[in-house]
């Protein structure tokens, strides 16, 4: 008689396992290194303070900041370290998980779109509050006439002189 190749019973299920496992992805995908709000509300308020901040050297907060160059962003940021390790404190963060984090969505830049258009959202409706406070009391949103007139944007000042 010839040699007969004997397979365990429970071969095919391993690999139908495997297999099934392979197709779903793996269990051990890289995860974001900080929950998705906790990040959305420290990037808020860090753009918020460094907004503040070119607003008290006398920028205009609804105009662009001035271009910097990214050899400029490393050698100087837009916040004082204080500033910036009080903000990350708050959410507990660390300078160097935050660093880690935008690694993270470097990587997975759909990821990285969807955190930074909740970052939006977030500011947006910060803004808003802002406005609502502002009407309620009577005062005027920073940079607003104060007759409660509101300016055109640049776009659309040769439209308004046409009208």
């Amino acid at each position: 008689m010839g040699s007969q190749r004997f397979l365990p019973p429970a071969l095919p299920h391993a690999l139908a396992l495997l297999l099934f496992i392979a197709a779903c992805g793996s269990p051990f995908a890289e995860a974001p290194p900080v929950a998705d709000s906790t990040l959305v509300s420290t990037l808020a308020e860090l753009h918020l303070a460094e907004a503040r901040l070119q607003n008290q050297q006398g920028g205009d907060a609804d105009r662009a900041p001035p271009r910097r160059s990214s050899a400029d962003s490393l050698t100087a940021p837009p916040l004082p370290p204080a500033v910036r390790d009080s903000i990350l404190a708050r959410h507990g963060m660390t300078n160097r998980q935050l660093r880690v984090a935008l690694r993270y969505y470097v990587r997975h830049p759909e990821q990285y779109a969807a955190l930074y258009g909740r970052v939006v959202d977030t500011l947006s409706a910060e803004r808003e509050a802002l406005r609502f406070e502002n009407e309620r009391s009577g005062e005027p949103p920073d940079g607003e006439p104060p007759d409660g007139e509101r300016a055109s944007p640049p776009a659309f000042r040769q439209n308004d002189a046409r009208d």
